[in-house]
């Protein structure tokens, strides 16, 4: 089981320029004083997270515990101002703490007023109203959890919700419905972006439209998150043109949704920026942005009929060639003349992530026969690509591009952009992940590959620029050829400050006399199952973390012991104190568990500075079912707070290295209630007749206390104790003046007694309260 910190989440996932957000940022095994870094501009953070943010979600309803792994990532308070003029577009952000660092993850600008849903909205009934455009942020933070908005509709206008979920790295499989008033579904058009949706609808009527939003299985918690824009203004689906030349004013066609079957097309003059580069053009009112490439090539759109090599278009090179697969059986052919020998490099993609296309690109002579092919599924980034192909002889050659489905699927959104030029040797230069961690004294490698292009097979010179203090990297060429070499990162183990740093790991290669540098990018954790992300699914910033040495470590043994259900059962362990560290370590339940724990739990605790030998107490709840699972495997992890040696204050996350393993016995004693309702007098006060089933195992005395929760708010209870040997209590409730039960609510009343002189009796009963008239 991995036990690096890592994160999870963060919410509100964005906000609007020129504002402050308070977010909660989500992660596993994160202590306090946990630091936060921002890449990029217009976004400010305090380096170090705030408070812990309370569990805000429902409990899930009761079920048979699974065997699969299951996490529970924690929230931390943070506040982040959004500059006026800080870029639209997701930011990453990344963590670090004396245990580790972690990847990097999103934080989404945009410009269109935000709304964070507020719980209880999981009925139609109270349904929060929404005025669009707006960017609506929600979590499905349960697994009994839906979120229900009420929208202003006048007939024929179409709504647009984009859900942005997936693709920056939630789990959350969004479940998007309309309905009107009466609550009939309201059937609209749906297409996808990678994993997540972008439906319309035409509204049928003037009045209320319901806009609900769930998971599609039954998981939730804190990290599935979302964040939907709405609004009543043209979604553009993609452009075709799917780009354009650097620096000039060109006119798209921009396919928008309609909310019914098919597309509307819609002109747009767009000035495209005089780099040349990957574009984001901000649509209007619609809090989302579309890609466009930007090319240095002139540019030809295809002309129909173009489905042979007798009717193919004349391209020169080099050129960039735009073009739409309009049907299943559409293909497309162009013509090219090249010398003998002369190498010609040819590049395929979609007009953007996510899209349905997957071209085939293949040079045909005049024989009709197939020289060379490269297809969108042979490679995972779904780009094919032709590098270096050498003419056999001088003449006229054709490029055919097709699509995978052909035959199957076609369309206004099989849109492609194909580059043919005499190939120019170059390279990239990629990392698998954007993160790693440092232990001083240790040896850390980061494989860097190299991808060449253009006939290009010689050496490259790895860089790193942004070291941390008393780091250093291993000089590192990657031999002519080679697709990869191993980054070694080195310090010393007594000189060398835990810290974090975003560093840029580069390449230089020497082509054709001439010094070429290449920045290396890295996939960052925003990216759903295609690797389609919320804007750019790779980043130029890599987070090495330099990690504090170890200040102890906690174990315990392996070997079952036995314990009764509803009850606290203390478990033997022991702490392995390094560094000379002394102080107090606070015991918790691990954020990872290689099972479903059914319920139970590990009472936050503390162990006193100077001791290696505690008792951890379990809470093992009288619900917990019987004969599911064999026994409970139980991770604990512990949290110190220090100063290090550079008197810098740190904190770590240490997770026990063995299981508390305890077999479930019966319980030994049950609460019950005699009365099924409580009603308040006129007085403002409640009489619940509580009784107590016992067995021999228990017969001492058990004290009983009103749990304080949001269902009892207003009510108060003194606590009563069931003396040794009896069975039966009155509990008295108390009103607040002028407080009334105007919802259902339901007491809970716990009872707590000694067992054995180490082990405590926890039993617990609901009792409902009568709903009142105001």
């Amino acid at each position: 089981m991995a036990t690096d910190p890592t994160s999870s989440h963060i919410f509100p996932a964005g906000g609007r320029r020129g504002t402050v957000v308070s977010v909660r940022i989500g992660g596993e095994c994160l202590p306090p004083l946990t630091r936060l870094r921002l890449e990029g501009t217009g976004l400010k953070a305090s380096e170090v997270l705030g408070s812990r943010s309370p569990l805000r979600s429902d409990p899930s309803p009761r079920r048979k515990p699974g065997e699969q792994h299951i996490n529970y990532p924690k929230e931390w308070d943070a506040q982040i101002e959004i500059a006026a003029d800080a870029p639209l577009g997701s930011q990453l952000w990344w963590l670090s703490c004396a245990r580790g660092g972690t990847g990097g993850r999103p934080f989404i600008v945009g410009e269109l007023p935000e709304f964070i849903e507020t719980e209880s909205n999981s009925t139609a009934e109270r349904a929060e109203p929404l005025t669009l455009p707006v960017t609506l942020n929600g979590q499905i933070d349960g697994e009994r959890d839906m979120d229900y908005f009420s929208i202003s509709a006048s007939q024929g206008e179409v709504i647009v919700a984009q859900v942005v979920a997936a693709r920056m790295g939630s789990p959350l499989e969004t479940v998007l419905e309309f309905r009107d008033e009466a609550g009939r579904r309201l059937r609209g058009q749906e297409v996808r972006i990678g994993n997540d949706s972008v439906i319309a609808l035409k509204a049928p009527a003037t009045g209320k439209v319901l806009f609900s939003v769930a998971n599609l299985s039954v998981a939730g918690g804190p990290n599935y998150v979302y964040r939907i824009t709405l609004s009543k203004e043209p979604f553009a689906r993609l452009a075709f043109p799917a780009g354009g030349p650097a620096g000039q004013a060109k006119d798209f066609e921009l396919l928008t949704l309609t909310g019914e079957a098919g597309f509307k097309a819609m002109p747009q003059t767009i000035i495209l920026p005089a780099v040349t580069a990957d574009f984001w053009w901000n649509a209007p009112g619609q809090g989302s942005a579309l890609p466009l490439a930007v090319g240095a090539h002139p540019e030809l759109t295809e002309q129909e009929p173009n489905d042979e090599a007798g009717e193919a278009n004349k391209a020169s090179l080099p050129m960039t060639i735009n073009g739409r697969l309009r049907t299943s059986a559409d293909e497309d052919w162009f013509a090219f003349m090249v010398k003998a020998g002369e190498a010609v490099t040819a590049h395929c993609q979609s007009a953007g992530a996510g899209l349905p296309t997957l071209p085939i690109l293949s040079i045909h002579d005049a024989a009709g026969n197939e020289l060379v092919k490269a297809s969108a599924v042979d490679t995972p980034e779904r780009l094919p690509a032709i590098e270096a192909w050498a003419a056999p002889a001088e003449g006229q050659y054709w490029v055919r591009v097709r699509d995978v489905q052909q035959g199957v699927a076609g369309g206004p959104e099989f849109v492609y952009r194909a580059n043919l030029q005499i190939a120019k040797p170059d390279f990239e230069v990629t990392l698998k992940s954007d993160w790693a961690n440092h232990l001083p004294g240790g040896r850390t490698e980061v494989e860097v590959l190299v991808r060449r292009r253009g006939g290009f097979a010689g050496p490259v010179k790895v860089s790193v620029e942004g070291l941390p203090t008393g780091v250093r990297a291993e000089p590192l060429e990657i031999a002519a050829g080679a697709p990869s070499g191993k980054l070694v990162i080195l310090s010393d183990a007594a000189t060398t400050p835990p810290a974090d740093a975003l560093l840029k790991i580069s390449g230089l290669a020497d082509i054709g006399g001439t010094s070429v540098i290449r920045a290396a990018e890295a996939p960052h954790l925003a990216q759903d199952v295609e690797g389609v992300s919320v804007g750019k699914s790779s980043t130029e910033h890599f987070h090495l973390t330099v990690q504090h040495k170890p200040l102890f470590r906690l174990f315990c043994s392996e070997a079952y012991q036995y314990a009764h259900r509803g009850t606290i059962y203390l478990y033997q362990m022991e702490v392995e104190r390094f560094e000379g560290y002394q102080g107090p370590i606070t015991l918790q339940i691990a954020d990872r568990q290689i099972k479903d724990l059914d319920g139970a739990h590990v009472m936050e605790t503390t162990i006193p500075a100077g001791e290696n030998r505690f008792r951890l107490p379990l809470y093992l709840p009288e619900t917990m079912h019987i004969n599911v699972q064999a026994h409970s495997n139980i991770y604990a992890q512990g949290i110190a707070t220090f100063q290090d040696s550079w008197g810098k204050q740190q904190s770590t996350c240490i997770v026990s290295e063995m299981r508390c393993m305890v077999r479930t016995l019966p319980t030994v004693t049950r609460l019950q209630s005699l009365d099924r309702e409580l009603t308040f007098s006129a007085d403002g006060t409640a009489k619940c007749r509580l009784k107590l089933e016992r067995t021999s195992l228990f017969s001492g005395p058990l004290q009983i206390l009103l749990c304080q929760d949001e269902s009892c708010r207003g009510m108060s209870a003194e606590p009563v104790i069931i003396p040794a040997g009896q069975t039966e209590v009155l509990v008295v409730i108390r009103r607040k003046p002028g407080e009334k039960v105007s919802s259902p609510a339901t007491l809970r009343f716990r009872g707590t007694g000694d067992l054995d002189g180490d082990t405590l009796v926890v039993t617990e009963v609901g009792v409902q309260v009568a709903r009142e008239s105001r």
